[in-house]
């Protein structure tokens, strides 16, 4: 992996329709059936590869062959104080 390379988990990606104008423009090469969710194995037009994780209803129009686009999916931190805890305020 290049050293300026971020490794994506595949729940961490989104993945939208082709024509949508966001996110890196890839193609679906193999769809995986794994019950409530479907990994998919994906070439961005770059040539890098990747997999991301749907749920299975959103993934059922992405077949092989399919062109979508890519996004890291926007992972806010969560922070719950425990009673009794040094304030996390800053």
């Amino acid at each position: 992996m290049p050293p300026n390379a971020r490794r994506v988990p595949p729940k961490g990606l989104a993945v939208g329709a082709a024509d949508d104008g966001a996110g890196a423009p890839a193609t679906v090469r193999v769809a995986t059936f794994l019950g409530a969710t479907t990994r998919l194995h994906l070439t961005t037009d770059s040539g890098a590869v990747c997999k991301a994780d749907l749920p299975s209803w959103e993934a059922a129009a992405l077949a092989p062959g399919t062109r979508c686009t890519i996004t890291p999916h926007e992972n806010p931190v969560l922070v719950a104080e425990r009673a009794g805890a040094p304030s996390l305020k800053v």
